[in-house]
């Protein structure tokens, strides 16, 4: 202490400024280092530490001439300028803090693109079991920057979820070991060792992969195959092959059977779908396949009929069992049809029944459907029904449509004394009915009819809101019509549109009104002060 009160003042001065500037070069590098580089975060405190010493050693050197400087008007102000940079990093600090432990944000967008969907975030929530996502993307992949966004919504709606971007190409042995071979997929693995893998970057695919990695509401749906019907691997306009993708994307297990080779219909079908039959059910000696829906249905089974105007009449029979009557000609509607074919009604947002699951969606979302050569299918009267069973007609074509009985006229229909049914027509009817499992349990069946089989065929799956129909349908036969039915959000593109007067207007009032009024306070800043 002798030697330090016997340095010249001078040379303590210098001494203490110069351990003040080396100490806030070396706390902000510290700093800067702490926040960029996380692997070296223990060096970078022990500089910010020297600079803090450094800062000490400055106050103590230097404190005659601080104790000079605070007391000139500019030392004044120089602490209140330290003063307010103090709060102020104190209160982004603070507010760090508390946003990195309780998140909350609002998406603005019109179409909420940057929030999940209830579904997603329920599904997110009930999630039991640890699941580690795997997002596989070279830099460069333009589909990184929307797989990052939409996995950050995911991990924080849970705690259950992790999130690792790989580079398959710096990382080959982690791409092989999930049978990775390119850029661009999503990669879930359960704690329970499922793994499912999507290439499809969207909220329906990415939700769909995670709950199948953790093996839970995977259910099966069983299309029917012998009779003539449209298959689940057809890739051509008939085809079903787009319904099929479609349904495992809303975590189904596709598989088709024949009652022929099957001993019946499998367990583990969940539902049926019948698909355009165009041959009738086969009753013989060997296998009665009429029986066999009906013992199916009676255990509470679930089915979706898709017919058309030349159905066999067994199928018609099955279903008139059921309560519902099917058949009798080609709908004509000349009020609301896809131009330039009469024969193709189109069903807007009145032809739906309210209150149900299968079309409130479409009410909902105001989605469009057609049917290409479609017939009738109604209830029959309550005197025809089954006792408890709840028969509702759900689709209907317009007050002008009519049942053409003449198909040799389908080119140019016109109304005449043969036709019938002119007025409202229901072409899709659900049924509810009373049923018994194996233990006798009373629990409750579900059958869906429509009158066309083409809405759901490869050619017009993806047209307006027909693939919305059917997987409406098969959720609601399969009691997950809340689960998972997350249709893309739309972009919306959001133009402004100015007069040239109002364009006049924000150019001059940026470039010249705004300059001007800060100029005009600086100005008087300095009026004030001189």
């Amino acid at each position: 202490m002798r030697f330090i009160s016997n340095i010249d003042e001078k040379l303590a001065e210098d001494i203490g400024l110069a351990l003040g500037a080396a100490g806030l070069i070396v706390l902000i590098a510290g700093g800067m280092i702490y926040g960029v580089i996380p692997e070296i975060r223990s060096w970078a405190l022990v500089l910010m530490f020297l600079g803090v010493v450094s800062l000490a050693g400055f106050t103590f050197f230097a404190r005659d001439l601080i104790a000079s400087f605070f007391q000139t008007r500019q030392g004044r102000y120089g602490i209140n300028t330290v003063g307010l940079v103090i709060i102020f990093t104190l209160s982004i600090i603070i507010l760090n803090f508390f946003s990195s432990n309780w998140n909350f944000r609002v998406d603005l967008t019109s179409t909420d693109q940057f929030t999940l969907s209830p579904q997603t975030k329920q599904a997110l929530a009930n999630l039991s079991e640890d699941v580690e996502a795997y997002g596989f993307f070279v830099p460069e992949d333009p589909a990184l920057i929307t797989a990052e966004r939409l996995m950050n919504e995911y991990v924080l709606e849970t705690e259950n979820l992790s999130y690792t971007m790989v580079d398959p190409e710096t990382e080959p042995s982690q791409a092989k070991r999930y049978q990775v071979d390119r850029s661009g997929q999503i990669v879930f693995a359960g704690a329970s060792g499922q793994i499912s893998r999507t290439n499809n970057i969207t909220e329906q695919s990415l939700t769909a992969s995670l709950l199948r990695a953790t093996g839970a509401n995977l259910k099966t749906v069983c299309f029917t195959t012998g009779h003539g019907e449209r298959s689940i691997l057809g890739s051509t306009d008939l085809g079903l092959r787009l319904a099929a993708q479609a349904l495992e994307r809303e975590l189904y297990i596709v598989r088709d059977f024949s009652f022929s080779s099957s001993n019946g219909i499998p367990e583990e079908c969940s539902a049926i779908i019948v698909v355009g039959p165009e041959r009738d059910l086969i009753v013989d000696d060997t296998v009665d396949e009429e029986a066999r829906i009906r013992e199916y249905l009676g255990r509470g089974g679930n089915a979706f009929f898709l017919l058309t105007p030349t159905s066999p009449s067994s199928w018609a029979r099955l279903l008139h069992e059921a309560g519902v009557e099917t058949g009798g000609g080609t709908i004509v509607d000349p009020a609301s049809y896809a131009h330039p074919d009469k024969t193709t009604p189109q069903i807007r947002v009145e032809g739906y029944l309210p209150g149900h699951p299968v079309t409130d969606p479409l009410i909902e979302q105001s989605l469009v459907t057609f049917f290409p050569l479609t017939t009738r299918v109604a209830p029959l009267p309550e005197s025809q029904r089954t006792p408890g069973a709840s028969i509702v007609p759900l689709i209907f074509t317009s007050d002008r449509s009519w049942l053409e009985t003449n198909s040799s006229s389908l080119d140019n229909p016109t109304y005449d004394a043969l036709d019938i049914s002119r007025g409202e027509n229901a072409i899709a009817t659900a049924v509810q009915f009373p049923a018994a499992n194996e233990i006798g349990q009373q629990i409750t069946g579900r059958i869906f009819v429509i009158g066309n089989s083409a809405f759901a065929g490869n050619l017009f799956f993806h047209s307006l809101g027909n693939g919305d129909l059917f997987i409406n349908t098969v959720n609601w036969l399969t009691t997950k019509e809340d689960l998972i039915s997350i249709r893309p959000k739309l972009s919306s593109t959001r133009l402004l549109i100015l007069s040239q007067r109002e364009a006049d207007w924000l150019l001059y009032s940026s470039v010249g009104l705004l300059p001007f009024m800060s100029a005009l306070m600086g100005f008087w800043v300095w009026w004030r002060r001189r």
